[in-house]
């Protein structure tokens, strides 16, 4: 009887001495987890962002300066400033100079298939085939540049996507397939971007070279590679067209506001109204001109008048950062916030 008397006794002690270094536990893992720099963020590590756009996402009479960049460079300023050196975000900049939307959007997510079988492997020189979205318009990727196309996907089958010549024929490799067989009519054409950056929040900046049919056209393919994206279909951006009046623009921004709603993000009316402000530039006269007919002020463009200059990709991002942070995108560790001022 005493020696069951001492078992329970011993086993109560063990009991009281693990709760007590449990709780010695918890008391020092939540001081950390709520002191700024020693675990990090609070939330989930904030996913990539993927910038898509032609010319003036890669930045072109920036001087080496990107809206992209400078977004990352965001970033990176503000969660150190909170108490986070570790877990910023990778910020893609998938802008081909010259692309047109359909373009963009092909290499984004939107649904392409061969219009034709396909011979793999065949002996002498590859076969050529045209590809094709779902509505039949012909495909042109591969056109200006390669970024987040190769290596593709053809039916499941990966390898490399060539384009031949300026009349949208192409050529198919395979990576790991040496034998020769038949792609059907209908295979499936995924983008490496469309398969791998899916968990991302994608920022798409397109439409300034054209490429749809109406303005519904342009928002499908916007669409298109919002839903793309894996368990993310409600953190995006839309970023509307710069260039034009108040008044030309008008038709085209109330269908995008009236789709997107916050995540779409009026640059023309934001740039004509407080772009001078946020880049701290004083208007000269042709600003004022400008910005009276709703126009993008000439302080914040390149000589060609359709480009940002550096002050103007600066300004790009710092608008878009703001619009994340009011949106609920960006993840600070607790009790921090932002401290840029959003301007809407």
């Amino acid at each position: 009887m005493k020696l069951v008397i001492k078992k329970f006794l011993a086993t109560i002690a063990i009991c009281v001495l693990a709760v007590v270094a449990y709780a010695m536990w918890s008391s020092v893992y939540f001081k950390q987890v709520t002191t700024y720099g020693r675990v990090g963020l609070q939330s989930p590590k904030m996913p990539a962002v993927n910038c898509w756009g032609d010319s003036l996402t890669a930045g072109v009479m920036g001087d080496g300066v990107t809206y992209p960049k400078t977004l990352q460079q965001i970033f990176s300023a503000q969660l150190i400033a909170n108490g986070n050196r570790t877990s910023t975000p990778m910020v893609r900049n998938l802008g081909i100079s010259g692309e047109t939307s359909l373009e963009i959007a092909c290499r984004g997510g939107l649904k392409m298939h061969l219009r034709s079988a396909v011979l793999m492997n065949r002996p002498g020189h590859p076969e050529t085939f045209e590809i094709a979205t779902k509505d039949g318009r012909a495909v042109s990727i591969l056109r200006l540049g390669d970024v987040g196309v190769n290596p593709v996907r053809i039916n499941g089958i990966t390898g490399r996507l060539n384009r031949v010549n300026n009349n949208n024929l192409y050529t198919f490799t395979p990576t790991y397939i040496k034998h020769q067989d038949t792609l059907a009519p209908g295979s499936s054409v995924t983008t490496y971007a469309a398969a791998h950056y899916r968990s991302a929040i994608p920022i798409i900046f397109i439409g300034q070279n054209g490429g749809y049919e109406s303005d519904a056209d342009l928002i499908r393919q916007q669409k298109a590679i919002i839903k793309n994206q894996i368990g993310g279909r409600h953190q995006y951006l839309i970023i509307g067209l710069h260039t034009g009046t108040a008044e030309q623009r008008a038709a085209l921004e109330k269908q995008m506001q009236k789709t997107y709603g916050k995540h779409y993000i009026n640059l023309r009316a934001i740039l004509s109204k407080n772009g001078l402000k946020i880049a701290k530039i004083k208007a000269t006269a042709q600003d004022k001109q400008m910005m009276e007919k709703g126009m993008t002020p000439a302080s914040l463009l390149a000589a060609d008048g359709l480009h940002f200059n550096p002050k103007g990709y600066r300004t790009v991002a710092k608008i878009v950062y703001a619009r994340m942070d009011a949106l609920g995108m960006i993840h600070y560790p607790v009790g921090a916030q932002s401290m840029l001022k959003n301007y809407y």
